[in-house]
């Protein structure tokens, strides 16, 4: 690998570090606002499909719900559940939602549905952190050797 590569990929691998940590950032800022001021809403199933992904209808799928808060204001949201949380659902069904009141858009099943987007993103951001880490460490011993 040649030093302008090597400079390269550190300087990609920052941005994109620092991209997945704000975005784990962002993530558990939601989770806390439905963990602690979180509302419990009643939501209609509008629709349910595969999400686009490579295992087609055995992988995620993508839940499409509304609900009204107390204001009177529609919200229209979706999540992305697992094959077997699908198969207990269907169009029509009402089902309890938890939701921000400050922003009634941020919305999950669940708190724990909540909780799991963090540790996804901490379960990707890990490792890659791990590679930037190597990837620095080859940089700074190929800046040593040049400048002993």
């Amino acid at each position: 690998m040649s030093d302008r590569f090597l400079v390269i990929c550190l300087i990609a691998g920052t941005l994109i570090a620092a991209a997945l940590v704000g975005k784990g950032a962002y993530d558990y800022e939601r989770f806390r606002a439905l963990r602690d001021d979180g509302r419990v809403a009643s939501a209609t199933v509008r629709e349910l499909q595969p999400a686009h992904n490579r295992r087609g209808r055995e992988g995620r799928w993508l839940l499409r719900y509304s609900f009204e808060t107390p204001e009177k204001k529609t919200v229209n949201a979706s999540v992305r559940i697992s094959k077997q949380q699908a198969e207990q659902m269907h169009t029509g069904q009402r089902i309890d939602v938890v939701y921000a009141p400050h922003d009634p858009a941020t919305t999950a099943l669940d708190v724990g549905q909540a909780w799991a987007v963090v540790t996804y993103d901490e379960r990707l951001l890990i490792p890659y952190l791990a590679a930037l880490m190597v990837l620095a460490w080859n940089g700074l011993d190929r800046y040593r050797r040049k400048h002993s």
